[in-house]
C-alpha cells in the first residue's frame, strides 16, 4: 500500500478469560448435552426478546427486526441438530413470495431451555467485591441451572430498506396488502399447522387463514398496525407483531393540481455491454408519465438510484420529490424514468452497463426522436451514471457500433465521486460483533468496497500490524474511470453537494469518543470519530477471546467522520449503538452522526488533503456546482434552493 493512501493499522491479541466467562463456559459445558429441546438459550432476561414471547398473548407486539433478533437468540443456543431453527434461508424464501406481490407472514414456535435468573445473578456477582462461589454454582443440579420454556413468534417479512449503508424501518407502501402464510414459513413446533386465526388490525376482526392461502386486506389509514396470530389446538398460542404501512404515491396522482401521473414498470433491462470479470446484472425502469395511454416517453429524465439498490418505487419518489422537484419537472413536460438495480451492491461497472441498456430503452421509446436525455443520479447512482456516459463516449471513439448516449444534461446529487465514508469504527464494530449480519454484509459488497475511502474486512482476517486502506476494488474502479476519461464531455454537467463549503465541522471534532459500551461479559468497545493525526486510536474492542485496536496510519487521518459533507439519513453512530448487546454495565453515545459524502467528493474535487477549509468549487470536474453554503445537510436532500437552481440549470438552453 502506498504510504500516501489513507489507512488504519490494527493490533490484535488474545484476551485473558474472565472468571465470569469461565463460570459461564463451565455451566454451558455441563448443560448443553442434556437439554431436551436442543436449544440452550443463553441471554439474561432483561436483554432477551425471546423470553417475553411465550405465546400467552400478553407479550408486546414485536417488529420484524425484533423477530429476526429473537430467532438469532435461539440459533445461538443450538446444541443439537434437532434444535436448529430453520432461519438460514428465510430472506430468500420470503423474497420469492414477495416477487408474486404477496407479503409473507412467518410463524415460529420453539421449545427451549434457558438459564435461570439465579444463575445470571450469580455470574453478575462475580464482578463485584463480594464475589460468588463459582464452583458451587457450576456443581449445582441441572434443575437448579436451567428451566424449560416455549417461544411463539410471528412477523411479516418485508424487504430490507437501506440508506447510506444504514438500515431503515420496514414499510409496506399502499393501503392494500395481500398476505400469505406460506407452508414453508411455519417453523419449529408451528410446522404442519393447516390454518391459523389472524386479526390483521384492519377492524374486520379475527378470521381463519389457511396455510398457503392468499388473503387480501385493505386498511382505512396509514401507520403502524398490530397483527395478532393465533395457533389453535390443545395448547393454543398467540403472537403479535407490528406492521407499518405508508401511503403509496402511485396509488393516486402524486402531484396535486397537475394532470395525473402514473407508474409503469419495465424490465428486466439487460446490460448490452459485457466485460470479463464483471458481473452481469439487469436494471428495472419505473416510468412516470403525465398522461395515460402512451407507451412513449416525452423529454425523458432518467433518475438513477443509489446504494444498495432495489429501492421501492415509493422510496425513489420520496427522494426525487423533495421540495417538489419531481412534480416540477413533470410540470415542465418531462416524463420521469426511475432506474433501479436489483443487484445494486454489484460493481459500479456492472450496474453502469445495465444503465446503458436503460439509456438505450429511453432513446428507442422517445416520442420525439430529437429530444435529448437528462440523466441524473442520487448518491452511488451518480457515480454509476458518470461512468456509463463516459464509457459510452470512450468506446464510441473506437467502436462506431456503440450508440451515442444523446444526453444533454447530466447531474449528480451528493455522489461519492472522490470516495465515501462509513466510519472506520462503525465498520469494525459490525465486522467484529456480527460478521454475518446484514450491515456487515452490505459493507463487504463490491460496490461498497469501490466507494469507501477505507474499507475494513471481517475481524477473522485481522492480525497484528495489518493495515487497512482502500480496497483493491476501489483501485480497480479508479483506474477504469481514468481509462474512460473520468467524465462525459458531451453533456452539460452539474454536481450537487449536501455539505457546507465553508469548512464547517460535521457533528463533532476529529478524534473524540462517539460511543462506548461495556457488556455483562468482558466485552466492550470505544468508537472514536476518525482523528486528524497519525497513530491515534480509532476503535478499541474486546470480547472474551480477542482484543483489537485500530489506529490511524501514516496519513494525518484527514478526519473523515468530522468532514463537511452530506449526513446519513439515520444517524450512523446512533444506529450502531442501537445494535449493541442489551445486557450492559455502561453505555453512552455522545455523537450521533458522521459525514458520509464529503463536500469535496460530491463536487468531484480531486486530491484534497484538508477538508476543514473553505472549498474552491472551481476545482471541480463538473461545469456547474450547487452546494450548501453554511450547513451540512442530510445526504441526497433536495432543499428548495437546490431544487430551484437544479431546475434552472436543467431546463435552460
Amino acid at each position: 500500500m502506498d504510504e500516501s493512501e489513507p489507512s488504519v493499522v490494527v493490533t490484535v491479541a488474545s484476551a485473558d478469560p474472565s472468571p465470569r466467562a469461565g463460570l459461564f463456559a463451565d455451566i454451558l459445558e455441563k448443560t448443553k448435552e442434556t437439554v431436551r429441546s436442543g436449544i440452550l438459550h443463553r441471554i439474561p432476561r432483561r436483554a432477551s426478546i425471546v423470553l417475553g414471547q411465550d405465546g400467552s398473548g400478553d407479550a408486546p407486539a414485536i417488529t420484524q427486526d425484533e423477530w429476526e433478533h429473537a430467532l438469532d437468540e435461539l440459533s445461538a443456543g443450538v446444541t443439537t441438530a434437532q434444535g436448529q431453527p430453520a432461519t438460514h434461508d428465510l430472506r430468500d424464501r420470503a423474497k420469492a413470495h414477495r416477487e408474486s406481490g404477496q407479503v409473507p407472514i412467518y410463524v415460529a414456535g420453539f421449545d427451549y431451555e434457558t438459564l435461570r435468573d439465579r444463575v445470571w445473578a450469580a455470574i453478575d456477582r462475580m464482578a463485584r467485591p463480594e464475589g460468588a462461589d463459582g464452583a458451587r454454582i457450576a456443581g449445582a443440579p441441572l434443575s437448579d441451572l436451567v428451566e424449560s420454556r416455549r417461544a411463539f413468534l410471528a412477523s411479516a417479512m418485508l424487504p430490507d430498506r437501506f440508506a447510506a449503508f444504514v438500515a431503515l424501518p420496514h414499510i409496506h407502501y399502499g393501503a392494500g396488502v395481500t398476505f400469505i402464510v406460506p407452508i414453508d414459513a411455519l417453523l419449529g413446533t408451528a410446522a404442519g399447522a393447516s390454518e391459523l386465526t389472524i386479526d390483521f388490525g384492519d377492524d374486520a376482526g379475527p378470521r381463519t387463514v389457511r396455510a398457503g392461502e392468499a388473503v387480501d386486506v385493505r386498511y382505512a389509514s396509514f401507520g403502524a398496525k398490530i397483527v395478532t396470530v393465533r395457533l389453535e389446538g390443545d395448547a393454543p398460542r398467540t403472537a403479535r407483531f407490528q406492521f407499518v404501512i405508508a401511503d403509496d404515491p402511485f396509488e393516486r396522482p402524486p402531484c396535486p393540481n397537475q394532470p395525473p401521473a402514473y407508474l409503469s414498470v419495465y424490465g428486466p433491462i439487460a446490460a448490452p455491454v459485457k466485460r470479463p470479470g464483471i458481473e452481469e446484472v439487469t436494471a428495472e425502469l419505473g416510468v412516470v408519465r403525465r398522461t395515460l395511454g402512451r407507451t412513449t416517453v416525452i423529454k425523458p429524465l432518467l433518475l438513477v438510484e443509489g446504494f444498495p439498490g432495489n429501492y421501492a418505487w415509493g422510496d425513489m419518489w420520496r427522494y426525487a420529490n423533495r421540495s417538489n422537484f419531481a412534480c416540477d419537472m413533470l410540470a415542465r413536460g418531462h416524463d420521469l424514468v426511475f432506474v433501479r438495480f436489483p443487484k445494486g451492491p454489484a460493481r459500479i461497472q456492472a450496474n453502469a452497463y445495465a444503465l446503458i441498456g436503460a439509456i438505450q430503452w429511453a432513446l428507442a421509446n422517445r416520442e420525439n426522436p430529437d429530444d435529448q436525455l437528462i440523466v441524473g443520479g442520487f448518491s452511488m447512482g451518480g457515480l454509476v451514471a458518470r461512468y456509463a456516459l463516459a464509457f459510452m463516449e470512450h468506446e464510441r471513439k473506437s467502436d462506431p457500433a456503440m450508440p451515442d448516449h444523446e444526453t444533454a444534461r447530466f447531474f449528480t446529487i451528493d455522489s461519492p465521486h472522490e470516495g465515501a465514508n462509513v466510519p472506520v469504527s462503525v465498520q469494525a464494530l459490525a465486522q467484529a460483533m456480527d460478521a454475518h449480519g446484514k450491515h456487515a454484509t452490505q459493507l463487504r459488497s463490491n460496490a461498497a468496497q469501490q466507494m469507501l475511502f477505507i474499507w475494513v474486512p471481517p475481524a477473522a482476517t485481522w492480525f497484528p500490524r495489518r493495515t487497512f486502506g482502500p480496497s483493491d476494488l476501489r483501485d480497480e474502479l479508479l483506474r477504469e474511470l481514468e481509462r474512460v476519461g473520468q467524465m462525459p464531455r458531451k453533456p452539460r454537467t452539474i454536481a450537487v453537494s449536501n455539505g457546507a463549503v465553508n469548512g464547517k465541522v460535521s457533528q463533532a471534532s476529529p478524534g473524540v469518543v462517539a460511543m462506548h459500551y461495556e457488556c455483562f461479559f468482558p466485552e466492550w468497545a470505544d468508537l472514536y470519530m476518525y482523528p486528524a493525526a497519525p497513530n491515534k486510536v480509532v476503535f478499541d474492542w474486546r470480547d472474551d477471546q480477542r482484543v483489537a485496536t485500530l489506529y490511524s496510519g501514516q496519513q494525518t487521518g484527514l478526519g473523515y467522520d468530522s468532514a463537511p459533507g452530506g449526513l446519513p439519513e439515520d444517524p450512523v453512530f446512533a444506529v450502531a449503538f442501537a445494535r449493541v448487546p442489551r445486557f450492559l454495565y455502561s453505555r453512552e453515545n455522545p455523537v450521533k452522526n458522521a459525514c458520509f459524502i464529503p463536500t469535496v467528493s460530491a463536487l468531484a474535487i480531486p486530491n484534497q488533503t484538508n477538508y476543514f477549509q473553505p472549498v474552491d468549487p472551481e476545482g471541480s470536474r463538473f461545469d456547474k456546482k450547487i452546494h450548501c453554503q453554511d450547513e451540512n445537510r442530510e445526504h441526497v436532500e433536495i432543499t428548495p434552493q437546490i431544487a430551484s437552481l437544479l431546475i434552472q440549470y436543467l431546463t435552460t438552453e
